[in-house]
């Protein structure tokens, strides 16, 4: 798929190779619908250069610690392999400046329920804001 140009986004993270099928996202949006990426910082740095219009947020952890906790509680990588993603962590921080917006998913007792208002609320003004949403007035 990369090689005919099908993909909008791809990158090796990790050492697993992923990417984004392009067609889907044209589809969805053509129909009208909000697309929502869940990746990682290459490919959506690659998202935005192939499409400077798009919205771009980063969703950091309330901290280091928290980071660490919540990647050691999936139980799903070795701890060396938690640090390996933890330093690669710290390295992706740096490009927060590149994106639109940053939503801090904390880790309180309504975290997760203003994290997701935060991005409603993304979302909500990016609809109107006049590169998508020109308003016509009846007469």
């Amino acid at each position: 798929m990369k090689e005919r140009g099908e993909l909008l986004e791809d990158a090796v993270v990790h050492g697993h190779r992923y990417g984004t099928p392009l067609q889907p996202i044209l589809d969805r949006l053509a129909e009208g619908h909000d697309v929502i990426l869940d990746i990682d910082t290459q490919g959506a740095l690659n998202v935005m250069k192939k499409v400077p219009d798009c919205v771009s947020i980063f969703i950091l952890p309330p901290s280091w610690t928290a980071l660490r906790e919540r990647l050691l509680a999936r139980n799903t990588e070795k701890p060396e392999d938690v640090e390996i993603r933890l330093n690669n962590a710290r390295k992706e921080v740096g490009y927060l400046s590149s994106y639109r917006y940053v939503i801090i998913n904390d880790d309180g007792p309504d975290g997760l329920t203003r994290a997701f208002n935060d991005l409603r609320s993304i979302v909500d003004a990016e609809r109107h804001h006049t590169i998508r949403y020109i308003p016509q007035l009846n007469d």
